[in-house]
């Protein structure tokens, strides 16, 4: 039995950018502007509002902010036709008409697509360059809530090709078989004067798929003090980089409220559910091989130029990452490693001096006497004997020396066992020449950290919801079409010597931290996108 259909012309508002002329991708006959009998004409009207950036400035945690013009430019527009299961049972694109004068909103020229009930997507940008950062393919039969595979996140947030989907999952089906009754537009918005057509009209809102994260800095240099007020160095901020990039999304996020939502926020806050939400790392041994297979960049290796050279155009594009309240504490959100460089005070320094009284002092002193067995490397200045760069500088047992001979000489005294200080500086002698030249891996193993170049990297968990407790629902996480801005104001101590985190069960919000971070949420502006289906 054939089914009879009805056809109905469509034609959308975009805005800012000339979409590319294409044609109906499922190649539907009738190619026309003549109605036939049972068919129907629809207008999609697409107002992208904020085209002006505001001034961040004034910007608070659930103000809206435009962005930039690249940030909201729309390339080419796609329409998508769902049943009530999601399922897509047509895709259209779209060709603009011309001589408008209004940069904000566009109007495409007619085409027909069949009459019946759907759920109406829009997707902005959706071309050879987004498509190429999935896996899969939107194609007939697919459906629209499924789980896509990020293959080059990059592809998502090109200037001026930023892909946009629906803020929500469509809840209701739109009868396209009833009598259109609005009047078709022009490509400036005014009504067309030379044949118009009556349209069905459908409004829509899209948004960006990706979040953004800026790392906004004025005071770059940062004095570090002690409990009592005292500087202890200096921590000059280098850059930053981002950590844990979900790999999988939605195409359209199911936009649920969040629990909670910062203070002085009277509207809905989102939080949706991605692809991860429900997983939570347990501390099994294949924890560490989930995370990779989830999430691009787990750490940041600081020789392969992902850091971010200062702060002048710190800003990255990242898809959402968000997941359950117990699941916070486990490494899994999204991170930024922050790359500083610490100076310490010449008075942070750890030594000790020969014939000085302290038992650690008096164990030094006698390693100096132990003439012909003593190492070679020991003598009476080596703890005050800087590197040769006069900028490396290592730890051990969250001390400062100005060399790793010194640090592994301090350990190697602290750990020294005897009866008597004669007996602990023999077996601290002999642990300093079994472990004086580790570096690397080994180096660490010994717990003695080297940081090259006094370089020290901190890690800050991205909010969500800045002013929310301890590990509630929607605290961290990064939301799409939300803009994050972090702003160091404080650094309280010295960070990790490697460009990660140092635990991946460690809670990502400690009581304790040595860096303080105060974080700005915005909303990109939402863009308005009215469908005269």
């Amino acid at each position: 039995m054939s089914m009879k259909t009805k056809n109905f012309l469509l034609t959308g508002l975009v805005g800012l950018s000339a979409l590319t002329a294409c044609t109906n991708e499922e190649g539907l006959t009738n190619p026309s502007n003549q109605l036939n009998e049972g068919e129907t004409y629809a207008q999609i009207v697409l107002n992208l509002t904020g085209s002006k950036a505001t001034s961040r400035a004034t910007d608070n945690t659930g103000d809206t902010d435009a962005g930039t013009t690249s940030e909201q430019a729309v390339q080419d527009l796609t329409v998508v036709l769902a049943d009530n299961n999601n399922y897509v049972q047509a895709i259209y694109a779209t060709t603009l008409k011309t001589g408008g004068t209004n940069a904000a909103n566009r109007a495409t020229e007619p085409f027909k697509i069949p009459a019946g009930q759907y759920k109406v997507y829009v997707l902005a940008n959706y071309n050879n360059s987004t498509k190429a950062a999935f896996n899969e393919t939107l194609a007939v039969g697919a459906q629209m809530d499924q789980v896509l595979t990020i293959a080059d996140a990059s592809k998502l947030h090109v200037a001026d090709n930023f892909l946009m989907a629906n803020d929500d999952l469509v809840a209701e089906m739109t009868d396209f078989t009833t009598t259109a009754s609005d009047t078709e537009v022009n490509d400036d918005l005014t009504v067309e004067s030379d044949n118009p057509q009556m349209v069905h009209l459908v409004e829509v809102d899209i948004e960006r798929v990706v979040a953004k994260v800026e790392l906004e800095q004025t005071a770059t240099t940062i004095d570090v003090k002690d409990v009592n007020k005292n500087k202890i160095a200096s921590a000059t901020l280098e850059g930053g980089a981002l950590i844990n990039l979900n790999k999988y999304m939605y195409m359209v996020r199911e936009a649920q409220t969040a629990t909670n939502k910062p203070s002085g926020v009277l509207s809905t806050w989102i939080y949706p559910e991605d692809p991860n939400y429900n997983k939570k790392l347990t501390g099994a041994e294949d924890e560490a091989a989930w995370l990779t297979a989830n999430f691009s960049n787990p750490t940041v290796d600081g020789s392969n130029n992902t850091f971010t050279e200062g702060f002048t155009s710190a800003t990255f594009y990242c898809p959402e990452n968000t997941m359950q309240a117990d699941a916070q504490q486990n490494g899994q959100t999204t991170g930024v490693v922050y790359k500083v460089t610490y100076t310490p005070e010449s008075t942070a320094y750890t030594e000790l001096a020969q014939d000085a009284i302290s038992t650690y002092d008096q164990i030094f002193t006698a390693i100096l006497g132990l003439g012909g067995t003593k190492d070679e490397d020991i003598n009476a200045s080596i703890f005050t004997t800087a590197e040769t760069d006069g900028k490396t500088f290592y730890t051990y047992n969250n001390l400062i020396f100005k060399n790793k001979k010194a640090a592994i000489l301090y350990k190697s005294i602290a750990e020294a066992t005897g009866s008597s200080i004669s007996e602990k500086a023999s077996a601290a002698n002999t642990a300093f020449t079994s472990n004086k030249t580790k570096s690397g891996a080994d180096l660490d193993a010994i717990k003695v950290y080297e940081y090259t170049a006094g370089v020290s990297y901190y890690t800050a968990w991205v909010k969500h919801n800045p002013d929310g407790s301890n590990m509630q629902q929607d605290k961290f996480g990064v939301v799409r079409n939300h803009w994050y801005v972090l702003t160091v104001n404080s650094i309280s101590g010295l960070g990790y010597h490697k460009p990660t985190f140092k635990d991946p069960e460690d809670p990502d919000d400690k009581a304790e931290a040595n860096i303080q971070v105060a974080a700005t949420i915005k909303d990109w502006t939402v863009v308005k996108q009215s469908v005269d289906l």
